[in-house]
């Protein structure tokens, strides 16, 4: 054999066995799993929704069987968690801190009844909990109903977060503070809920129904219906929609809101917000208040097509308009029979010390 032929075979044999390393070395695909949770006795291979969370990794699916589960849970994965329906699977907190915490992005959770969360300005039935630095984002949430909590949602430092959706509802009833809380959150959009927030001596700590603040801006609160917000020690109302301390560009559109104290109430340097397609009526005080902020469109509040729905039958004003430094656009509602307390105190539209750049088009009957 000559030496070019050993030479040969020796750099062939050297090729093949780097190509086989080479081989070895690609790392498998993962393949996302399915774990399955079921109350004891019931076969699945976990009892807890937690337990199934420690050992699930990034991008696998959690089912839930039908039953209660009396447990807190942190969700700090990527993960699909969902329950078999809001009338057969309830995660219940046992009255003590967040019942869902959700510290990772892009986490969808639906098919759920969650209660009884902890009573303290922190806890809240579901909680989106992100910092200054890594905020949480891509959550889908869905078909949940979440009741007698001290928040429902709480969306702390959360971004481009998703809750309910045209055909798959979210249920807040009998929330305590706040049914849905916005905090240094931006570009969330809430579709299809409906809130009943009714307590019973409770009034100390009750709040508005919806509460963004503190450079909330960009959410958006679609197709929204606010059926009533108050204790009944009295009874004593709370607004329905409150945007305070530099809330703004936010979107509340398609809404119901009726029976609380302001139907909505944009307040303190929250500006640039819209108010469009909603009815507004049957609450205690104002259809919609302005004070200390500038820039709000108040537009189309009537049913399209038609002059109804709109800003009516409120106990006070239509839309209150207080100290506020620079105009609003009030273009095209619908604003009807309001002062219904009936001591002549009440208008349309009142506008108290107020620059006079307020844009009035065609908003009376």
């Amino acid at each position: 054999m000559t030496q070019r032929i050993k030479n040969g075979l020796v750099f062939g044999i050297f090729f093949i066995m780097i190509a086989a390393m080479v081989v070895t070395t690609v790392p498998k695909p993962i393949i996302a799993q399915t774990h399955f949770v079921g109350v004891p006795g019931s076969g699945a291979t976990y009892n807890s929704i937690q337990a199934a969370i420690n050992i699930a990794q990034n991008g696998d699916t959690i089912r839930v069987w039908a039953g209660t589960y009396n447990e807190n849970i942190i969700v700090n994965k990527t993960l699909s968690i969902i329950g078999n329906g809001t009338t057969n699977t309830t995660i219940d907190g046992g009255w003590s801190g967040d019942v869902v915490k959700i510290t990772a992005d892009y986490v969808n959770i639906s098919g759920f009844t969650i209660k009884k969360s902890g009573n303290n300005s922190g806890d809240a039935g579901i909680e989106l909990s992100g910092s200054f630095s890594n905020n949480i984002t891509g959550c889908n949430i869905y078909n949940v109903n979440i009741t007698n909590c001290s928040h429902g949602i709480y969306l702390a430092f959360a971004d481009i977060n998703y809750f309910g959706t045209s055909s798959a509802m979210i249920d807040l009833k009998g929330n305590i503070r706040n049914s849905i809380k916005i905090y240094y959150s931006k570009e969330n959009i809430f579709t299809n809920i409906e809130i009943s927030q009714i307590t019973t001596n409770n009034n100390s700590i009750h709040g508005s129904a919806i509460y963004l603040h503190d450079n909330s801006l960009l959410n958006t609160i679609n197709d929204t219906i606010v059926k009533e917000n108050y204790d009944t020690s009295g009874p004593t109302y709370y607004d329905g929609i409150f945007l305070y301390n530099s809330s703004y560009s936010n979107t509340i559109r398609y809404c119901e809101v009726k029976n609380t104290k302001n139907g909505i109430n944009c307040s303190y340097l929250s500006g640039s917000n819209l108010i469009e397609k909603c009815e507004i009526h049957s609450n205690k005080e104002n259809g919609i208040y302005i004070g200390q902020c500038s820039g709000n469109l108040i537009q189309l509040n009537k049913q399209d097509g038609s002059d109804t729905w709109g800003i009516h039958d409120n106990d006070k004003h239509g839309v209150c308009i207080m100290d506020t430094p620079d105009g609003h656009g009030i273009v095209n509602n619908y604003i009807y029979n309001n002062n219904q307390n009936n001591n002549n105190t009440g208008d349309g539209i009142y506008i108290q010390n107020s620059l006079p750049e307020i844009k009035l088009i065609k908003s009376f009957p």
